[in-house]
């Protein structure tokens, strides 16, 4: 019980700082690339751009912070699903809970969204990103914008994966605080009738009372 305990502590903790690293880092993002356009800033090293250097400021920012989360969602998904995994195989926790099921799908669901964050489309934004700055940095903005917009046609993509992931951890965080080591209420099973109780016959009942005459 107690190995279960900690097991549940490490998973919301995990789920928490999930969720917590993702909406930081989306205010972190809407506070400064407003801030940095109204500074309207001018690089020194990018001289030859004639583009917004604003945009390269805060991406610079921005882009440090955004890796910093995903090393954090990373560590806290393996942390969060390992935990749960531990618990149910070798802590005693019940697969058959119904809120243990929903939350094993949730987190499934969060792995594989994050997978692919982490994988797929993180890396391609991150070259293009590089790419960017290098022509912008040589001066050369017509080919940095182009490559600046094959980066922003991925941004819609990357808000909705960064939401979708804010929501999962969330939802499983909620869901395992509210269910506790335990992993919440069983599943009800059906309980048989009770047997019927026989009536006494009638010539029982009238000679009942009769003692020896």
């Amino acid at each position: 019980m107690l190995a279960r305990r900690a097991l549940h502590a490490i998973h919301v903790t995990a789920l928490g700082l999930w969720s917590g690293s993702l909406l930081m880092t989306a205010a972190m993002a809407a506070v400064t690339f407003p801030t940095m356009k109204s500074l309207a800033p001018m690089l020194p090293g990018y001289a030859g751009y004639t583009g917004d250097h604003w945009m390269i400021a805060a991406g610079k920012v921005a882009n440090t912070a955004f890796a910093i989360s995903d090393g954090v969602q990373f560590v806290c998904a393996m942390l969060a699903a390992g935990s749960l995994l531990v618990a149910a195989v070798f802590a005693g926790l019940n697969w058959r809970r119904p809120g243990v099921v929903v939350r094993a799908v949730i987190m499934g669901s969060a792995l594989g969204v994050l997978a692919y964050h982490l994988l797929v489309l993180s890396p391609r934004m991150a070259v293009n990103l590089r790419q960017y700055w290098l022509l912008a940095e040589a001066g050369k903005t017509s080919d940095a914008e182009a490559v600046r917009a094959a980066f922003t046609a991925d941004h819609p993509t990357a808000s909705t994966v960064m939401a979708t992931l804010a929501g999962l951890s969330l939802i499983g965080l909620i869901l395992g605080a509210l269910a506790g080591a335990d992993g919440g209420p069983e599943r009800a099973e059906p309980q048989p009738a009770p047997a019927p109780r026989l009536e006494t016959p009638a010539l029982l009942r009238q000679g009942g009372g009769g003692g020896a005459r």
